[in-house]
């Protein structure tokens, strides 16, 4: 008797155990059906690429500015005496990644993550803008030479010269980083307004080919 019970009792136990699983499978079952199916609502609602593309395309341009300081130096030496004229001045370089010449596979967007990847070209200079009227000035003069004429002279050519320095102007590898940033930000930015703000987004910026090499090679 007292055996019958224990075996109906341990039945009992399994019975419930079973019975438990059963529900937290079904519940497990639920939630992944669940969540499925917000995925895919969720990925419905996002644009696709090519809408993507299309909107940026049209922003045609993103934008970064770099504050820097240019300077030229010009002058000459002769028996009459030495001159030298130094001109600095605030210069402005605009740099633009060009969304307008994206492909259609430039955007791409993983069906596990959601995440959209871009594929753009690196920020190319397009702009230098010189503020002369902010410029500092110094003539020095030696000898013979007269600061009226000599001097002057050299100050017009280091003035006139200002400009053609500011677009030889190299970016430190600090500021080159900063552009580089800021741009990749910016069209993240740029695409969270399209997709979404909660889209995720991956920006890889990439050189034109010899640019790697010109850079080791550059003194």
């Amino acid at each position: 008797m007292i055996r019958r019970r224990h075996i109906a009792a341990a039945l009992c136990v399994v019975a419930v155990f079973l019975l438990v699983a059963g529900t937290l499978r079904a519940a497990d079952v639920r939630a992944r059906r669940d969540a499925a199916a917000l995925a895919a609502r969720a990925d419905s609602r996002a644009p696709a690429p090519a809408d993507v593309l299309r909107a940026a395309r049209a922003l045609k341009l993103v934008t970064v500015e770099i504050d820097a300081t240019v300077e030229v130096v010009t002058g000459h030496a002769s028996w009459r005496g030495d001159v030298a004229a130094r001109v600095r001045a605030p210069v402005r370089l605009l740099y633009a990644v060009d969304l307008s010449r994206l492909a259609p596979g430039d955007i791409t967007r993983s069906p596990l993550t959601g995440e959209y990847v871009l594929r753009l070209p690196a920020p190319e200079r397009i702009a230098s803008e010189v503020f002369t009227g902010s410029e500092d000035a110094e003539v020095r003069v030696a000898g013979l030479r007269l600061r009226s004429r000599a001097g002057e002279y050299y100050l017009g050519l280091a003035r006139r010269a200002l400009h053609d320095a500011a677009a030889a102007m190299t970016l430190s590898p600090s500021d080159a980083a900063i552009v580089r940033e800021r741009s990749r930000q910016q069209v993240a930015d740029l695409v969270r307004r399209i997709a979404g703000p909660d889209a995720r987004v991956t920006v890889r910026l990439i050189d034109p080919p010899g640019a790697v090499a010109a850079a080791r090679s550059a003194p």
